[in-house]
């Protein structure tokens, strides 16, 4: 999750007036997913790398940097080399239906109503008057709560078959082959006698690692991506993961909250 903008719509200067909009949104796409893995790995003792398998990750990260985009965006895959290729998709904890991810679906009409709601908020702090030395401030949330451990597992299982069909329709010559999993709901977590644990972690899940093991004889790498952490994958190493996994019974989707704070305020007593 990102702060996706800070914005100043507008300052009254003969009226030392100033009106902030800051809102948190998520970001997810392919070229933002990948540039953030890179730069994050390349920055040693990054804590959002909690788990790597892999021997000779320099060279891997090489890789990832030579990438290009696919020219054409709506075949497979999205990033290419002469060395390798990456294939990006997000998965969810939500439910999917024709349109996918029904919590993206839900939260691009929750977006366009705050839009909506923002505009309408913009025109009444210009043309309404303000008190001095006061600050006047809205905040609007949006919530989601119908997010599941059962959606999550579904959702990467069929993702997963999904492309490696495409995969298997791609001429490879070669070269290796990684997948980037985004998960950018909010956090699972894992739960004992009703406590809360731990947050969720792939390379310690056996169901989720028993579904990457269909596909070993496909896949050279998995790197996982979610808000918290990023989760590197050899899958030639996947076996001995799987074999030193847990199979949790208590793993519990996360509560997404999304807050668009805006603020009006008097700057009669600002110096800059």
């Amino acid at each position: 999750m990102k702060l996706e903008h800070a914005e100043i719509i507008y300052i009254d200067l003969l009226n030392y007036c100033l009106f902030l909009i800051i809102g948190v949104n998520i970001q997810c796409d392919e070229i933002n997913c990948l540039e953030y893995v890179v730069n994050v790995w390349g920055k040693k003792k990054n804590k959002e790398i909690v788990f790597s398998n892999i021997e000779n990750d320099s060279l891997l990260l090489k890789l990832l940097k030579e990438v290009k985009p696919n020219k054409n965006n709506t075949e497979f895959p999205d990033f290419i080399s002469n060395d390798v290729i990456i294939e990006h998709f997000s998965i969810t904890s939500s439910k999917e239906n024709r349109k996918g991810s029904k919590f993206m679906v839900d939260q691009n009409i929750n977006n366009t109503e705050t839009q909506k709601y923002i505009e309408e908020w913009k025109k009444s702090c210009i043309n309404e008057p303000f008190e001095s030395n006061t600050i006047c401030s809205e905040v609007i949330e949006n919530t989601y709560d119908d997010l599941s451990y059962k959606n999550f597992i579904n959702s990467l299982a069929k993702n997963l078959e999904h492309h490696i069909d495409s995969l298997k329709k791609f001429d490879l010559k070669n070269r290796k082959v990684v997948f980037l999993i985004e998960f950018q709901d909010a956090l699972m977590g894992i739960y004992k006698q009703g406590t809360f644990c731990r947050f969720y972690a792939l390379n310690k899940d056996k169901n989720a690692l028993e579904i990457l093991k269909n596909y070993i004889d496909f896949l050279d790498v998995v790197i996982f991506r979610a808000n918290d952490r990023i989760e590197i994958i050899d899958m030639k190493k996947i076996d001995k993961l799987y074999e030193n996994s847990n199979c949790e019974t208590d793993i519990r989707g996360g509560r997404y909250r999304e807050h668009n704070l805006m603020l009006k305020v008097d700057i009669n007593n600002i110096y800059f």
